[in-house]
């Protein structure tokens, strides 16, 4: 692969490479220009309290081993009155309460005047301290949801939000809401406000994948320049905006009612296929019976035709084909479909019905919407929200929908999205210090990330010979059946890996060496044959961060892991590249020149969201989505099976294998390439709370320290759920800063733990498992600063790792 960083293992006979342009992505918002920043005075109240409370328990054990067992002594001499009045003081200490003036000079009188004024001391400072805690608790959270309120008002703040949840928005923003009352804060107040506290969280801490907020930021490798990281002059910045995938096919699917009778696209439904006189659809096994024109038509049907096209073909009048394709009409696609993989969807359907319409049609709706989306991308906030809004009353007026609700991928709420290009995209370039840094990274965790996906699939490779009995199947069918997620050789590397590091570990952190690692792998790898090795190629995207300028010292740390890397050149944030057309495919012909495309495919399934994973070189085996290939290069997943060995899918006899990233399970992994992912170490079972420490390999971060077990429900006040959170900062020691995903979110939320209205979102997500782990690199640590504010930054690199054929 023409690429930087190259390297190999001589160990795991692999070498790898980068490809010379990736992305640099980061929020687009400043650390602290946009996240709430607490003054830490609660925390400092917790640690009062805590001391005050520590105080007491010293004082109560010394009451118990000594002041108690010495009172109790002179019992025989006491009446019966100060017999009873030392019980009830011993209750009261128990309960951590004062006792009263009669008790304490009672206890005086028997020698223990010194307890009692330690006591009462203990006591009253403890209470104090815990006024001043919920005094704490109640100014800071007021000072943190005032800089919400004034933060939200941002431009391009509000501008993200009104994307990310149009609804929530437009409550916020609206004239007499909680933004424009300082004072107001009751029924739903400050549940809105800890909502857009939550926004202001993630787009201020978090890289994401799909966003619309986060700048797109292209960066070319040079190892002839000297600098870590040199931005050349900012240029305008690059907006792309396009409509939500949904509101694409509910626009198509409307516009298929109005298409003349003789230019209504038709293609065949890749789940059926034809037996004998009829058509199956292996998936559910119904069947459609077939007359000889239906026959006809279907064999026609090799590739999208418009219904008279194929009245042309088959000599018949477009009546009448019409007629034998309404019989059929469950086995067919019918009307306009964007391909699943197309970047820009709106203009593709707009350019689509306008070759389909007669001569003088009217504009359609799919046009009109695509002329404001292209004022709203020339257009600034707040005034592209009138242009918005007069776009969204024209698609109501059409009985479109222009928004969906919660449970929707967030990047896909409103009826648009947008894309837009940093200033210094196109213009940065990666020097030598970089690309070292890159080479020491993949040298660290390659071999070992490498050998768990090949492990997994050799594991999920006898899972499914087991679950379809050896048989060939067919691949919509086999991926239907129940497969077990059993990795035992991949769980027991992990397992090994885990207790290296737990006798290694120093103050929360592990260093290894690769050749240790290489050491421990080793007879992993010798569990492998080549038949479970093959194919080797694997194409894994790899997330980089680091603590402090890359080059300059700073530590690398591996973020996320995805098993495909094709997105980051080929995906939706292309759009807004000078030449995205060219970009992916210079990318193509590279894969092409190294892997064995001719026998690799990938699955095609419709577009849910914003997100796009482009088709790579190879076959396209169409599953609900459209490919964008020549016919010639796609087949239907009705005529693709899984093959005996559960190693490979078939097509008329060949064998492929798939891509990764296209079936999210154990199917998937056993016949596509290596998948690899980021390193979870296995935690043990149960709910106590546990640690992972952080593990380096030759100082690169591979695992950030974790700490997972479940919490409670929420105790019931705002106070009592503080210190319960506060508890667990001082018994694990976790760090001030952290990520906390809870087992019903599908991502983690940054938690400053000073920040009360952080912590007391928390209980939203109730009872269950946490995972909590380390922010890093932390806020004073980021580099990269565009406008003078540090924001996070991650490199998101396109790597191929391949067998080293030098090595036997």
């Amino acid at each position: 692969m023409t690429g930087l960083a190259h390297g190999g293992n001589t160990a795991a006979a692999l070498r790898w490479s980068v490809y010379p342009v990736a992305q640099l992505r980061t929020p687009g918002f400043g650390w602290t220009a946009t996240v709430p920043r607490p003054t830490g005075a609660s925390a400092e109240a917790e640690r009062r309290l805590v001391r005050a409370e520590a105080a007491v328990a010293d004082a109560q054990a010394a009451f118990v081993a000594r002041v108690f067992p010495a009172v109790r002594d002179r019992f025989p001499e006491l009446d019966r009155a100060a017999r009873n009045a030392a019980v009830r003081c011993g209750r009261r200490v128990r309960r951590a309460l004062l006792i009263a003036d009669g008790h304490a000079a009672l206890l005086g009188d028997l020698g223990h005047a010194g307890w009692v004024s330690v006591w009462s001391a203990a006591v009253v400072d403890r209470d104090a301290a815990a006024d001043g805690l919920a005094h704490a608790l109640a100014e800071e959270s007021a000072h943190v949801l005032d800089q919400v309120r004034e933060r939200v008002r941002e431009p391009r703040v509000a501008r993200a939000l009104s994307q990310s949840t149009p609804g929530f928005a437009a409550r916020l923003h609206r004239d007499g809401g909680v933004l424009h009352q300082p004072d107001r804060l009751r029924g739903k107040d400050f549940a809105d406000l800890a909502t857009a506290h939550r926004f202001l969280r993630r787009i201020g801490t978090r890289c994401e994948t799909v966003s619309f907020f986060g700048p797109s930021l292209f960066v070319r490798f040079d190892d002839a320049e000297a600098e870590p990281l040199r931005a050349g002059a900012p240029a305008a910045e690059r907006v792309d905006v396009d409509a939500a995938a949904w509101l694409v096919r509910d626009l198509a699917e409307r516009a298929r009612r109005g298409l003349p009778a003789d230019r209504l696209p038709v293609s065949r439904d890749p789940l059926w296929r034809t037996d004998g006189d009829r058509l199956v659809r292996d998936l559910d096994g119904r069947t459609v019976p077939l007359n000889p024109a239906q026959v006809g038509l279907w064999r026609l049907l090799d590739g999208w035709r418009t219904t008279g096209e194929l009245a042309q073909a088959s000599g018949s009048p477009v009546a009448e084909v019409r007629r034998e394709l309404a019989g059929i009409r469950s086995a067919l696609r019918m009307g306009v479909t964007v391909p699943a993989t197309e970047r820009h969807g709106l203009a593709w359907l707009v350019d689509a019905l306008a070759r389909l319409a007669p001569a003088g049609a009217a504009v359609t709706a799919p046009a009109r919407l695509r002329e404001h989306l292209d004022r709203v991308a020339r257009t600034d906030w707040p005034e592209r929200a009138e242009v918005l809004d007069r776009a969204g009353r024209e698609l109501r007026g059409e009985g479109l929908a222009t928004s969906r609700g919660e449970g929707a991928q967030y990047a896909d709420r409103a009826f648009w999205h947008e894309e837009c290009a940093s200033p210094y995209s196109e213009r940065t370039v990666a020097g030598r210090p970089t690309v070292d840094g890159i080479g020491r990274v993949l040298a660290a965790t390659v071999p070992l990330l490498y050998l768990i996906a090949v492990l997994e699939r050799a594991d999920a490779r006898l899972a499914v010979r087991r679950a379809l009995g050896g048989q060939a199947v067919n691949l919509a069918v086999a991926a239907g059946r129940p497969v077990p997620a059993a990795t035992p050789r991949a769980d027991a590397l992990r397992a090994a890996l885990a207790v290296l590091a737990t006798e290694r570990a120093r103050a929360g952190r592990v260093s290894l060496s690769s050749s240790e690692v290489d050491q421990l792998c080793a007879p992993y790898w010798a569990t492998l044959t080549a038949d479970e090795r093959y194919p080797a190629h694997a194409l894994p995207g790899v997330d980089l961060l680091a603590t402090g300028t890359p080059g300059e010292g700073a530590t690398w740390v591996v973020g996320e892991v995805h098993d495909d890397s094709t997105s980051i050149l080929g995906g939706s944030s292309s759009r807004v590249h000078s030449d995205a057309a060219t970009l992916y495919d210079a990318f193509c012909r590279t894969l092409s020149a190294n892997l064995p495309v001719a026998s690799l495919a990938s699955v095609v399934s419709r577009r849910r969201s914003m997100h796009i994973t482009p088709e790579p070189p190879g076959l396209s085996i169409e599953l609900t989505g459209v490919s964008a290939k020549p016919p010639a290069q796609v087949v239907p997943i009705s005529a693709v099976a899984v093959a005996p060995d559960g190693a490979a899918v078939t097509v008329d006899g060949t064998r492929y294998h798939l891509y990764p990233g296209d079936l999210r399970s154990p199917l998937h992994r056993a016949v596509s390439l290596p998948c690899l992912t980021g390193l979870d170490l296995p935690t043990p079972p149960g709910d106590g709370f546990v640690a992972t420490p952080r593990v380096l390999v030759d100082g690169v971060v591979v695992h950030r320290a974790a700490w997972s077990g479940r919490v409670d429900a929420d105790p019931g006040t705002p106070l009592a759920w503080w210190r319960r959170v506060q508890r667990l900062r001082r018994e694990h020691r976790l760090p001030d800063r952290v990520f906390v995903r809870h087992e019903r979110e599908p991502k983690p939320v940054f938690v400053d733990l000073d920040d009360p209205v952080a912590v007391r979102d928390l209980a939203r997500f109730g009872a269950g498992r946490i995972r909590v782990s380390e922010c890093l690199p932390d806020v004073d640590q980021l580099w990269w600063r565009p406008h003078g504010a540090a924001q996070a930054a991650e490199l998101r690199l396109a790597c191929l790792i391949s067998p080293d054929r030098d090595l036997p």
